[in-house]
């Protein structure tokens, strides 16, 4: 990128510009070549300047989280990479109305507030956070109704199922793309709210997991969401309900240029020490099952049915198997570990690897989960 292309980027974003910047710094695999460059905007109004900037560039852009789930290629990425894992407001509204931020928080920027909206029952004014778990059936914008596959093969610990209250309103809460999901969990723990007891463990933040429809133990985000607040190529800010989204497994469906800024959850009042274990329990079963102390991008690839991807290739012999320093888990099939150097062309083979030994043992073509970014060195 020539100097003066620097410079307007430079100028245009309030927040970090890194230049020829590795992957590997930034990604929980520890693998990836150069970015030419990286933006880290500082605020919703950052993120749209940056936005329109690149736009009028003609510069390609990806938007990234805090680099888990994500695999970017030795060769690096050509254009720039906007990170927003700065977008860390997390503020939660009750019955009442809304509360100031949550320590530790700013305030959220002018105009991402998600309005709650009302069901044509209510009185006017009332505000209804909407009803997620109340069914995994959604429709999507041709108005077919659809199905989110769920998780198979996993215990249903830590759903939270009988944590809530019963017949109490749900609270609101909203959170930025930046925002780590333990930081999401965290909040419900102490404000005693349930339904996010599943995410209890999974690295990674808001944004990502709204646009993958992350989950676990047999729940997903989509039972929580109720909107999502987005930015696109131009740098506008625009917001979608839950009910003109359509869910899959690993997908929401969302537009392919959008931007998530910030996302709005309805959890429920429960009590303390209900929800209190079911986090406990899910983080054992992390703890037990998960190479937590090896670098790795979470799970490899998406489970099929009905058999998990883990016990698919732990079948067919692979645990232990090695590419270069990336390594099939001994713990969990469906990870692969940095055992210190390995580089995106280990991985990538090794998961070549893996597929084609298990299309041949079960006749299963694995899809993966992880996003793969960049260009081959």
């Amino acid at each position: 990128m020539e100097q003066a292309g620097r410079e307007r980027l430079k100028a245009a974003c309030a927040g970090r510009v890194l230049f020829d910047e590795p992957l590997a710094r930034h990604t929980s695999m520890g693998v990836g070549g150069p970015a030419d460059v990286m933006l880290f905007p500082a605020d919703l109004d950052d993120l749209a300047r940056c936005l329109r900037c690149l736009n009028e560039a003609g510069l390609p852009m990806t938007p990234v989280g805090n680099g888990t789930n994500l695999i970017c290629r030795d060769g690096g990425v050509r254009g720039a990479i906007v990170v927003l894992k700065d977008l860390r407001d997390l503020r939660i509204d009750r019955e009442t109305g809304e509360r100031p931020p949550v320590s530790g928080t700013r305030p959220g920027p002018p105009g991402l507030e998600i309005q709650p909206r009302r069901e044509s029952g209510d009185p006017e004014g009332a505000p209804d956070y909407g009803r997620p778990g109340d069914g995994v059936a959604t429709q999507g914008a041709d108005g077919a109704a659809r199905e989110s596959r769920r998780e198979t093969g996993e215990p249903a610990a830590g759903a939270g199922a009988g944590a809530d209250i019963p017949g109490r309103r749900a609270v609101s809460v909203t959170a930025g793309a930046g925002v780590a999901l333990q930081a999401l969990v965290a909040l419900a723990l102490k404000e005693a709210l349930a339904g996010a007891e599943f995410l209890a463990g999974i690295p990674g933040s808001v944004g990502g997991a709204v646009r993958m429809n992350a989950g676990a133990y047999g729940r997903e985000l989509s039972d929580i969401l109720t909107a999502v607040a987005w930015l696109s190529r131009t740098g506008e800010l625009r917001q979608t309900p839950r009910e003109a989204l359509t869910f899959s497994y690993r997908c929401t469906d969302l537009p392919a240029e959008a931007v998530i800024a910030a996302a709005r959850f309805a959890l429920h009042p429960g009590e303390a020490g209900a929800i209190r274990r079911a986090v406990d329990e899910t983080l054992a079963l992390r703890r037990a099952k998960h190479p937590l102390a090896q670098r790795n991008a979470g799970s490899i690839f998406k489970n099929p049915r009905p058999t998990p991807a883990g016990r698919l290739i732990e079948a067919a012999g692979l645990k232990g198997t090695r590419v270069g320093q990336a390594m099939v888990s001994e713990m969990h099939a469906n990870f692969i570990v940095n055992l210190g150097g390995a580089t995106a062309a280990d991985v990538i083979a090794l998961m070549d690897l893996i597929r084609t030994r298990v299309r041949a043992h079960a006749g299963v073509d694995l899809e993966p989960e992880v996003r793969i970014i960049g260009e081959n060195k």
